[in-house]
C-alpha cells in the first residue's frame, strides 16, 4: 500500500514545478528545473515568450516546458559584464532576455556574439 502512494521524487519535483508555474513565480521554475549546476543563468531566446512575461498578464504566462525549450544557459558572469545583448525580466536577476537580433537554430546566440568578439579583436566591425 505504502509503495503504490509513493510517487517518487520526480513525481514531487514535478508538483513542485507546477505549482511554482501557477503561482508565476519563475525564479523557482528556473531553480527547479535546473539541469546544469554551475552558476548560469536561464536566457529566454524567443522575443514572443519574454513579450509574454513582460506583459504581467498571468493568462499568457508560458508553461515551464515552454521556458524550457526556448531558453539556453549563460554564465552569470557574463550577463553582468554589460557586453552581450542581455535583460533581466521577471523577479529579481533568475530569468534573462535575450535582446540581439541574430539568434538562430545554428549558432544560437553565438550569432550575436562572433562579429562582437571580432570586433573586440579588430577594434571596429560592421554589427
Amino acid at each position: 500500500m505504502e509503495l503504490r502512494n509513493d510517487r517518487g521524487a520526480q513525481a514531487l519535483r514535478i508538483e513542485e514545478i507546477e505549482r511554482a508555474e501557477k503561482g508565476a513565480d519563475y525564479p523557482e521554475v528556473t531553480k527547479l528545473c535546473r539541469i546544469i549546476t554551475a552558476d548560469t543563468r536561464t536566457v529566454l531566446v524567443d522575443q514572443a515568450l519574454v513579450n509574454r512575461i513582460e506583459s504581467r498578464d498571468r493568462a499568457q504566462f508560458p508553461s515551464w516546458r515552454e521556458i524550457m525549450q526556448n531558453s539556453v544557459q549563460i554564465w552569470s558572469s557574463r550577463l553582468k559584464s554589460g557586453d552581450w545583448p542581455l535583460k533581466p525580466i521577471g523577479l529579481g536577476e533568475e530569468l534573462w532576455a535575450w535582446t540581439g537580433r541574430n539568434y538562430n537554430g545554428f549558432l544560437g546566440y553565438m550569432a550575436d556574439i562572433i562579429p562582437l568578439l571580432k570586433a573586440s579583436k579588430t577594434g571596429c566591425d560592421v554589427l
